[in-house]
């Protein structure tokens, strides 16, 4: 929902309406649809275990890339791309435009799905998007391609996977990171 702003009389601005997740929660408690535990695990939820999912597929992701030079490359010359040479942080217009690295992401989450099963009952159809946790991974996969290439220590064949509430190797997973030159 977008909003009209007056800035003078012949210049308008277009404020978009936005509703923080807490602000969301408080409006369910006064509607009786949670209460303030269930916030507290809401908020728990966001700010402390969407880490773990992300670490998780982060590790996944460095570990086949070190496998697949090719694709590493690839999505090395698409970030040179969208940002070229500068040092410059990367924005959420770049982040967009990471198309073959959004794929890459996902190719790696679907080999090894960070939260491999859903203990929830939907009472209608949702579509789920977990978009901030793509912006971190791509992010974090970016800024380290830039400066970083990935050689292999952990092989595929070598993990254990254990099912816990997140999915983990029984080990380390290990990566060797060599500067660029």
């Amino acid at each position: 929902m977008a909003e009209n702003t007056a800035v003078d009389d012949n210049t308008y601005m277009i404020k978009k309406n936005k509703t923080a997740m807490l602000d969301l929660l408080i409006s369910a408690k006064k509607e009786g649809l949670i209460d303030d535990i269930g916030i507290q695990e809401e908020v728990d939820t966001f700010m402390f275990e969407g880490h773990d999912t992300t670490a998780s597929g982060l590790t996944f992701c460095f570990m086949l890339l070190a496998h697949h030079k090719d694709v590493q490359e690839k999505i090395f010359a698409e970030i040179k791309e969208i940002v070229g040479d500068s040092k410059r942080s990367i924005t959420i217009e770049d982040l967009s435009k990471m198309k073959y690295l959004e794929r890459c992401i996902k190719e790696s989450l679907r080999l090894y799905p960070p939260v491999h099963l859903i203990s929830r009952k939907l009472k209608e159809d949702m579509k789920l998007s977990q978009k901030f946790a793509m912006m971190e991974m791509k992010v974090a996969m970016a800024e380290v391609l830039r400066e970083f290439t990935l050689e292999p220590v952990t092989h595929p064949d070598d993990i254990r996977i254990i099912a816990d509430v997140v999915l983990r190797n029984d080990g380390p997973i290990e990566v060797t990171f060599v500067k660029r030159q």
